[in-house]
């Protein structure tokens, strides 16, 4: 491209250094908010789907629950963050004082779970591989879009021969469901994935 040769006649080190090397920036050491989602989602999601698989969240205690967690933090650290290998002592501070949020959001979603007919349905459920059901296509005058994304979790409940499904997100912060925002068209995901369903 006419940048790169730029580049390559202004500075062949630097040219070396971004595209030969492929060098990125200095960051900052951290534990981000998109990397802390992606490690509650990981645990959570394995953690439910093995419980449930053995019985269901009233047929375990709190001490199994956290058991099971602790045990998916572990895969988490080897698997994905390869034991620390390259990580610093900031990240790994930040990372182990994570590690007690992930519990308590387990403990509640079990407590939740016993208390509720509810049962999980779905993990991870993927609204835009068209493998579980065709895809969903809105139009509106005269535009198409297609609702893609995934579900954290599917929950359903059977009663007097109907099935309700309710959606759930796993959250790290704080989000708070407001009709003025769907109005303005924001805040739509977990309608869009019912509306789906």
């Amino acid at each position: 491209s006419a940048s790169k040769a730029e580049k390559f006649y202004s500075c062949r080190c630097a040219y070396f250094w971004e595209y030969g090397l492929k060098a990125k920036p200095y960051r900052k050491a951290e534990f981000s908010a998109a990397e802390m989602g992606t490690f509650t989602h990981y645990v959570l999601q394995h953690m439910a789907e093995e419980i449930c698989s053995s019985g269901g969240f009233s047929a375990v205690d709190d001490e199994t629950v956290v058991r099971t967690v602790r045990r998916y933090i572990a895969d988490y650290e080897a698997q994905v963050l390869h034991d620390f290998r390259e990580k610093n002592e900031r990240f790994r501070y930040l990372f182990r004082r994570s590690e007690e949020d992930v519990v308590r959001i387990a403990l509640d979603m079990a407590q939740e779970l016993r208390s509720s007919a509810f049962v999980p349905l779905a993990f991870e459920l993927n609204f835009s591989d068209g493998e579980c059901f065709p895809q969903i296509m809105l139009n509106e005058k005269g535009d198409a879009f297609r609702i893609s994304g995934i579900a954290d979790r599917v929950d359903a409940l059977e009663k007097n021969g109907k099935v309700y499904l309710r959606v759930i997100d796993y959250k790290t912060g704080k989000k708070e469901f407001s009709l003025s925002d769907v109005w303005y068209g924001r805040g739509m995901q977990l309608l869009l994935y019912l509306y789906a369903l």
